[in-house]
């Protein structure tokens, strides 16, 4: 699947603002099960669009001389989540813009209502002849111009373990961003690596001259690597088994790029755990070398008792 979450531009105003739609399909690749039959579009993909308009607003600002690249967020929010056959409205905005970098904001809302925000995003402007070939960007650029909540869907459902032939026919969505764990302490931290390849299908867009891991896939395996932590401590400490939504990222800061060929190495410790949201920090590296830090919050879904 290509790496593109805006669809169409709907509004821009050069230097200000900008709206686009972006819709969710069952043939999305990216889309993951929180629980059996309910796939979702992960939510750190919701800040993806808002960081994909943010992008062509500057693009369009810069009469497309330079591709910005995220820096550091001061805080993401999630209030919702995505499903097949909903439609994201995504606004984006410029708060402050200078010759070499911009401050920027947005938000996505799904029927009116708002379920994800982006904060004080500080992007810096690298020439876009270093990352896309423009008249390919000027082309796409050209072509731009409801449901159940998942808490509602969990005490609908019966999840019991081992209830045979529950949905044998459901569509299993696997992405897994977490290649090995190396070290894991239950309530406390946890370790592991995923290694970047040519093979990734966002490379074809991330950046079609200099291929790089977009920040979006650091978060979301952090994500990936919080949940098989947690998961280990509500099974030691209750026998629970929960799954996580990210709610709150916090202090995000993205200091160099991940390449093909690189592995990063992801360290997240617990700060603390209660039955409900746990909050932990976070930091990836590359040959012992900090790639992106941030402060993560999450809440924490009882399944049931094994």
């Amino acid at each position: 699947m290509r790496f593109l979450f805006v669809d169409r531009i709907l509004e821009l105003e050069k230097g200000k603002s900008a709206v686009g739609i972006k819709n969710v399909s069952f043939s999305d690749e990216y889309l993951v099960n929180i629980v059996p039959g309910f796939p979702v579009l992960p939510r750190s993909f919701t800040i993806e669009a808002i960081s994909q308009l943010i992008s062509w607003l500057v693009i369009y600002t810069k009469d497309f001389a330079v591709k910005p690249v995220a820096v550091m967020t001061d805080s993401t929010k999630f209030s919702g989540d995505i499903r097949p056959g909903d439609q994201m409205l995504i606004k984006a905005e410029i708060k402050t813009l200078h010759d070499e970098d911009a401050l920027c904001a947005g938000s996505v809302e799904v029927d009116g209502k708002v379920v994800s925000e982006l904060e004080n995003g500080v992007c810096a402007f690298v020439p876009m002849e270093e990352l896309e070939y423009v008249e390919m960007v000027k082309k796409r650029a050209y072509s731009l111009v409801g449901s159940r909540d998942l808490q509602q869907f969990i005490a609908e459902t019966d999840l019991s373990i081992g209830e045979p032939g529950m949905f044998d026919n459901d569509r299993h969505f696997d992405l897994n961003l977490v290649d090995k764990v190396l070290d894991l302490k239950a309530g406390d931290y946890i370790v592991g690596v995923k290694s970047m390849t040519m093979t990734e299908d966002f490379v074809v867009d991330h950046f079609p001259k200099r291929h790089v891991m977009p920040g979006t896939m650091i978060i979301e395996s952090l994500v990936h690597l919080a949940e098989k932590l947690i998961q280990e401590t509500a099974k030691e400490s209750a026998g629970t088994l929960v799954k996580i939504l990210l709610k709150e990222n916090r202090k995000i800061k993205f200091r160099k790029y991940v390449r093909p060929g690189d592995q990063i190495v992801m360290n997240l410790k617990l700060v603390d755990i209660s039955d409900n949201t746990a909050l932990a920090k976070a930091k990836v590296t590359v040959e012992n070398k900090l790639v992106t830090s941030a402060q993560m919050e999450f809440q924490i879904i009882k399944l049931y008792n094994n």
